[in-house]
Formats: structure tokens, sequence, C-alpha cells
């Protein structure tokens, strides 16, 4: 006998004006959105339903991730291949005369129009109607790094094999042109390697403990590359696919490593359950 799954909405969540793509939780019980029109927006969670939009592409934001210590990098991958970077401006707190300005505006003059002074469009206040002065992000880079849309990122150690400070923060990403590329978080245009491209979109990325200086990549026609990375430093990185997996005939947009194997979901709408070996 067949169970059915009872959905409780709680609360609807508006801001985006078109697709929202991706979410991200931020580490501190709010999560992130990324959408079509080039947004990233930060919502509190719990029953606060007004977002706050931090950042602007420009472009379509396929996917996001957000990493550090303290969640203060975000990642977006933009459908043209470029990827952007931000990071959260930390800031002090307010002085008591900035305090007493801030008071002095009330939400209608901070929500009179559609947009604001630096062009953001027409985001609430928290139910407090405070000015939440802790969530600013700046853009570090934006550089292309694949030659289409981008649909995934994963940190991974590379301190063990490139000449890196443990600390070092390196990223995979993959894409529907086909290619990986590693690259590092603070320099990508000096630090990076692509690989050579397949036929097909690239999707979604693994690189759990267990597979050492290997990732997997899940993509077109139902099929798994694993690609070794080698070298000992940025200049001689090279990218070695070791094999192929045949998991379906359709696209796999997810996959998630657990302790039975993988889990898979695509373009067919059916999640399956595998071992890779």
């Amino acid at each position: 006998m067949s169970s059915k799954l009872n959905l409780l909405l709680e609360n609807r969540f508006l801001g985006h004006k078109q697709a929202v793509y991706d979410l991200q939780l931020d580490g501190f019980g709010g999560w992130y959105s990324a959408g079509s029109e080039g947004w990233i927006v930060h919502w509190q969670g719990g029953t606060e339903s007004n977002g706050v939009l931090i950042a602007q592409t420009g472009e379509p934001i396929y996917c996001i991730y957000v990493l550090g210590n303290k969640s203060e990098y975000i990642l977006a991958g933009g459908q043209s291949g470029m990827v952007y970077a931000f990071r959260r401006i930390v800031k002090s707190s307010p002085t008591n005369l900035e305090r007493i300005q801030l008071n002095t505006l009330t939400s209608e003059d901070l929500l009179s129009s559609e947009s604001n002074s630096t062009g953001n469009p027409d985001f609430k206040l928290n139910s407090a109607n405070e000015i939440n002065e802790n969530l600013k992000f700046e853009k570090m880079w934006e550089h292309k790094i694949h030659d289409k849309g981008v649909f995934d990122f994963f940190e991974i150690s590379t301190h063990l094999f490139l000449n890196n400070k443990p600390d070092q923060k390196s990223i995979v990403s993959c894409s529907a042109d086909g290619s990986v590329a590693l690259w590092d978080l603070e320099n990508p245009v000096k630090h990076q390697k692509k690989s050579s491209s397949i036929p097909g979109s690239l999707r979604c990325i693994d690189a759990n403990s267990n597979l050492g200086n290997c990732i997997r990549v899940g993509g077109h026609l139902g099929k798994i590359f694993e690609w070794e990375i080698l070298g000992s430093s940025w200049e001689d990185v090279e990218w070695t696919l070791k094999q192929e997996f045949n998991v379906g005939k359709n696209t796999i947009f997810q996959m998630v490593h657990h302790q039975n194997g993988y889990a898979f979901g695509g373009r067919d709408a059916k999640i399956m359950l595998r071992r890779l070996s």
C-alpha cells in the first residue's frame, strides 16, 4: 500500500523576478538563492519571508556555492561560463551617531521606490525594520573559466599533491561545455587547469574523501566520468580520464554519495541507487 507525503506550506518566500536555479545554506540557519535574473538573495529562514539582495551578475546564475570557515565566500556560475566570486565584508558595530542616523529613516523612506540608489530591487527590511549591516558582500573577481554554462562547484584539498598551503582553497567546476576545471579561489587566472572537453554537458560533481585525488562528474546520457588530478604544482597539473560508468540513458542532474553508493537524479524523473567500483 502506497503512502502519501503531506506537505505543509509554512511560508512563501518572494523576491526573485524569474526562475530560481539553486539554493545553498548559509551556515547560520538561513540560505541563499540564485536566479535567472542574475540575483543572489539571502533569506533568514523560519517565518521571515523578506529577502536581502546581496549580489548581481547581469546574467542567469545556474549554481552557487558557499565556502569558508565562516561561510564568508560565495561562488556563482553563470550561463556564459563566467564564474563570480564574492566575499562577505565584516563590519564593526555602528556608532551611536550612525544608529541615530539609521533610526531617522522609516521603512517607508527605504521602500518608497521600486529600486534604491544602487539599482537593487525592492526587498523589504526584516520585521524589526532593521538593516543587517553584517550582510554586505564585495565582488572579489569575475573570470571566464568555461565556454558554456557552469553547473556545479566542489571544494577539494589539493595541498597533499600541489605546493599549496593547507588553507589555500582549490575549487573544481563543471560545465555545459563538457569540461571540468581546477582553480585557486584567490588567483584563478594564474592558477587554473581545465580538462579537455567530452561530448555533452557535465552537471554535478562528487569528490568525497574515498576518491583521493579523483573526482566523479555526472552528465550527459546517464554517464559518470572519473577524472584523476595529477601534478606536484600548478604548472604541471594534468587531468586524466580514468573510467566511465553508465548508469542510465538520461542526463544526470544531481548525485549524492552515501554509505551504500550513489543516489542519482535525472531527466527521467527517477532516483536511482547504484554502487560504482
